[in-house]
Parts: C-alpha cells; sequence; structure tokens
C-alpha cells in the first residue's frame, strides 16, 4: 500500500516538474526532488550560504556570551541576540528552569546562559525562584529562572 502511494506520488512530481539538472556551469548532472544543485555543488546555493552565515554569527555570539564580551556591555545589548531569544522560548515552553538545565536543553555553555539570565535579571524581564528542598539528612537549595509576566513588568513600570 505505501509503496503504490510512494509511486504514485513520485510519478506525479515527476511529471509536474520533469527530471531537473544541475544548474552549476559545466555539470548538468540529474539532481534529486526536483533540487536546483546535486549534491557535489549545493554549498553553492544562495540558500546554503545565508544558513552558514547564520549558523556562524550563533556560534560567534555564543563565543562572545561564553568569556569575550567584557563586563560593561549593557544588558540590553547582552538580551538582543538569538541565545536570549533561546533562552526566553525554553522557559516560556517549560515554565522554571534552572540556568544549568536550560543550558543543557540548549547545548550551550553555562557561561553565556548566566550572562543573558542576569542581564534579564537586570532589566527586570527575568527573576531567580530559590527552592529549597530536603533530601533524607541533607538541605538543598537550587535557584529557578522565571520570566517575569508583561503585566507585572508594565505595573513597575508605571509605579517608577
Amino acid at each position: 500500500m505505501r509503496s503504490s502511494i510512494r509511486q504514485a506520488w513520485t510519478s506525479l512530481d515527476a511529471e509536474a516538474t520533469g527530471p531537473r539538472a544541475c544548474e552549476v556551469e559545466a555539470c548538468g548532472r540529474p539532481t534529486r526532488y526536483g533540487k536546483a544543485a546535486c549534491s557535489d555543488h549545493v554549498d553553492q546555493l544562495p540558500y546554503y550560504a545565508a544558513v552558514l552565515q547564520a549558523a556562524r554569527a550563533y556560534e560567534a555570539e555564543v563565543l562572545w556570551l561564553a568569556g569575550a564580551c567584557p563586563l560593561t556591555t549593557p544588558p540590553a545589548q547582552l538580551v538582543a541576540g538569538l541565545v536570549a531569544a533561546d533562552v526566553r522560548t525554553v522557559i516560556r515552553a517549560h515554565g522554571c528552569r534552572t540556568p544549568a538545565r536550560i543550558a543543557v536543553e540548549l547545548d550551550l555553555p553555562i557561561e553565556a546562559v548566566l550572562a543573558v539570565v542576569v542581564a534579564l535579571q537586570v532589566l527586570g524581564e527575568a527573576r531567580l525562584v530559590r527552592q529549597r528542598m530536603v533530601r533524607g539528612d541533607r538541605a538543598l537549595s537550587r535557584s529557578f529562572v522565571e520570566l517575569v509576566d508583561d503585566r507585572e513588568s508594565a505595573a513597575r513600570a508605571d509605579a517608577a
């Protein structure tokens, strides 16, 4: 059943677009699934270059946050990037998280996450919530990052 559906889709796709050749000069090899370039020349596509540039910019931002940013960097600059957006997304999606857990979920250095969390705290966008737990004969304390509700931040701004 599945193979007949797959064959039907492939035949429809082939009829609609027809076989396509690599658009790189002097190549002309047939491509798969109607792509513009063959697998040898995919790195020459504009989309590939844009994705690679975005990945390099993200990596540079992570390295900068993890240790290269000076202590005098304004908090607004620290939370303006993609790393801060990812941290906010994780907290919104999963609720309170420890900075270490956020770092694991995003596969980031803890230093980068802590820089963003501290900047979010300074700007009033997040707060640390301490939770004390007792396990056996030990008392543990952990800090969780929580985003401040937009209504709370607006009330603070009105009060100030």
